[in-house]
């Protein structure tokens, strides 16, 4: 039995183009769906430095977008869509990327300051039917967050929100919110008493907890038979990184079943060498044929995929039969 994620042989599964000026420095932090009869990955990519940036230059953060027709080896690499407005006016970072319904939610973080500022990164939200056309729908979360996705159907009666909250604030926390309607997420008023109840120590799912460094939300949750599976990253002092599987319960995702404990750390050459050495982040994965697919950014430089068994991953959770 497999007891951990098994690297692709052929990693990594993209790479920086210095040919093409807005992904010349790094690639990472992959969202992959199907759409289409393919599989459809949208990523953050970094752009040559560019000269008279707040600090005399900078790379600008932007997401690209890629197709496959068997989830391992994608091309038709184009631009999607950078920084457009003022909110995010200096990066559009960490695509997580979910169908509800018949549309496709990409939430990303938003920068609007340079350095960032604590207060300066939100999460934003653009919605698109095809990965032609996309509607932005500005900062969704109006304080310090990041990582964001929602459950791909409504549990309850209710749409339920998952993301970063405080991340450059310790203890970050992975928290929830409940929503009667996605419009709610434009709502200033819902999201005050939000926070009311948040600071009351409601909404918490996850929380970095000493000596734990610190929690984010990973990929989207894939619903299962057995509840919520939940790939997500772990860092521990000393900034190590490392990938965790979570069970969620189907009906109230707030109840944790069980967590396979660490399934991948960084060891591999385009792990442990790029712009921010020993990351293995993962922000997509899916479920093809029985075997979990998991896509991650490596070093914040690279795109990088490992699986594992369906069967021996319900196992290591302590599931299934």
């Amino acid at each position: 039995m497999a007891r951990s994620l098994s690297r692709y042989p052929w990693n990594p599964i993209l790479r920086p183009d210095p040919r093409l000026e807005w992904q010349a420095s790094g690639v990472f932090n992959p969202g992959v769906v199907q759409y289409g009869g393919e599989y459809v990955m949208v990523y953050r990519a970094l752009s040559v430095p560019i000269v008279g940036g707040p600090e005399g230059s900078m790379v600008v953060s932007s997401l690209g977008m890629a197709t496959s027709t068997d989830g391992k080896n994608f091309r038709d690499i184009r631009f999607f869509f950078g920084p457009e407005y003022e909110w995010e006016a200096y990066g559009v970072e960490d695509p997580r990327v979910v169908k509800v319904k018949r549309r496709f939610f990409i939430f990303y973080t938003a920068v609007s300051s340079y350095p960032p500022r604590g207060d300066a990164v939100k999460t934003a939200l653009a919605v698109t039917h095809d990965f032609e056309d996309y509607e932005k729908w500005g900062v969704v979360i109006p304080f310090q967050s990041k990582a964001a996705t929602l459950f791909p159907r409504k549990i309850g009666g209710q749409y339920v929100l998952m993301f970063t909250a405080d991340p450059e604030r310790p203890p970050s926390k992975v928290v929830l919110a409940y929503l009667d309607k996605l419009e709610d997420m434009t709502d200033p008023a819902f999201w005050e008493e939000w926070k009311r109840e948040y600071e009351r120590g409601e909404h918490r799912l996850f929380e970095a907890i000493p000596p734990q460094e610190y929690v984010e939300v990973g990929a989207p949750p894939i619903e299962t038979e057995y509840g919520w599976l939940l790939v997500r990253p772990e860092i521990a002092p000393g900034s190590r990184f490392s990938i965790h599987a979570t069970l969620l319960d189907l009906d109230d995702p707030a109840k944790i079943i069980a967590d396979s404990g660490s399934l991948l750390v960084p060891e591999a050459w385009y792990e442990i060498n790029g712009k921010v050495p020993y990351v293995v982040f993962p922000s997509g994965a899916l479920i093809i044929d029985d075997v979990l697919h998991v896509y991650y950014g490596a070093a914040d430089t690279y795109v990088a995929l490992a699986t594992i068994d369906m069967d021996d991953l319900w196992r290591l959770l302590g599931v299934g039969p």
